[in-house]
């Protein structure tokens, strides 16, 4: 770039004799404008869930010595766009722009394909001695949105619980998606359901505020039953995140059922009296055990008996032909059979203990 000084001379003859006329001219040479954008040397708007849409504002430079004019956005192949047209919206580049100066162009990447879409960002402009142009390449994929989902029935039964009673289950929740799910949070448990521990995930739960899709995007949750009522409990965890399009919920049913605990009772109350007997001789009763409460008595067992009394055939509770297991069911009945084999002369007293 250098300055030019010249002249121009005009002769004529003004109708008396030769004038001269002359002017001076002066010209600035300079190197042709340059437009460069950033964000090379290839822009990736990532991994991006089909259905939302992603922003990026790239910067225009005119690293030339001339102003570039008549600017203007070429079209998109993709599944991109200049939000609102050249230069989109909030970008700042105009029809020229001058020498060593900078502005913005807007460009959103909007997938509706789970594919790669690569094309290029091109704007057109006249450099002082032509129409050229300047490029970015940029790329974009598109996924699936996120999608969260807890494994096992819908609702997860916890059964029969007794009333004071606690339990605690560890569930599953699986992202299916492309893309990540993002800002994950727990909500909608209400007594007697509650995260372990009061705060999502639960106790042990792994669950972070983002949970990625694929081969690693599973987490867990706890979460715990505590009746308070004998009654039918259901709810409904609320799991809300941001798919990648925008906010959503994956709704997953509880059920619960409070009950009675259980209570054992022994027939033949207060006292049972074998009444007179025969030394030598055995005495065989049978007891009936009643389960009355509203759930299953479990870990039953019968104490020890102290001679002259034992269980039926000298052996173990509940006697030889006695019916009681370790769990008897809610509102069933089952059977123990006690001896009394006197060996001497004498009163004689036991207690029949059923823990």
């Amino acid at each position: 770039a250098a300055v030019d000084v010249g002249q121009i001379t005009f002769n004529y003859n003004d109708g008396v004799a030769v004038q001269t006329v002359v002017r001076d001219i002066v010209g600035t040479g300079a190197d042709p404008a340059v437009l460069a954008i950033d964000s090379g040397p290839t822009y990736d708007y990532g991994l991006t869930a089909i259905g939302a849409t992603v922003e990026h504002t790239f910067v225009v430079s005119n690293t030339g010595g001339s102003v570039a004019s008549t600017l203007g956005g070429a079209a998109f192949v993709g599944p991109y766009s200049f939000p609102g047209g050249f230069p989109g919206t909030g970008g700042s580049c105009g029809p020229t722009l001058g020498a060593g100066l900078t502005c913005t162009v807007v460009v959103d990447y909007a997938p509706t394909l789970a594919v790669v879409s690569p094309d290029t960002l091109q704007i057109n402009y006249n450099d002082g001695t032509g129409v050229v142009n300047a490029t970015r390449p940029i790329t974009g994929t598109g996924a699936a949105a996120a999608l969260l989902t807890v494994a096992g029935p819908d609702p997860y039964d916890f059964g029969t619980l007794p009333v004071g009673g606690t339990a605690v289950q560890t569930l599953t929740i699986t992202n299916s998606g492309g893309v990540d799910a993002t800002a994950v949070s727990g909500a909608g448990l209400t007594s007697p359901y509650s995260f372990d521990g009061g705060i999502y995930p639960g106790a042990g739960g792994t669950c972070a505020a983002t949970i990625t899709p694929g081969g690693g995007g599973s987490c867990t949750i706890v979460v715990r039953y505590s009746p308070i009522t004998a009654a039918i409990h259901n709810d409904t965890i609320d799991i809300q995140y941001n798919n990648g399009v925008g906010p959503v919920s994956e709704l997953h049913g509880l059920l619960g059922t409070g009950a009675t605990p259980a209570l054992l009772t022994v027939s033949d109350g207060p006292s049972f009296n074998f009444g007179d007997g025969a030394i030598g001789a055995t005495y065989l009763k049978s007891f009936t055990i009643t389960n009355s409460g509203g759930t299953d008595a479990t870990v039953v067992a019968g104490v020890a008996l102290a001679a002259p009394f034992q269980y039926e055939g000298g052996g173990a509770f509940p006697g030889a032909t006695g019916s009681c297991t370790p769990t008897i069911t809610a509102g069933s009945t089952c059977t123990v059979l006690v001896e009394f084999v006197p060996a001497v002369v004498g009163s004689f007293a036991e207690t029949l203990t059923v823990n």
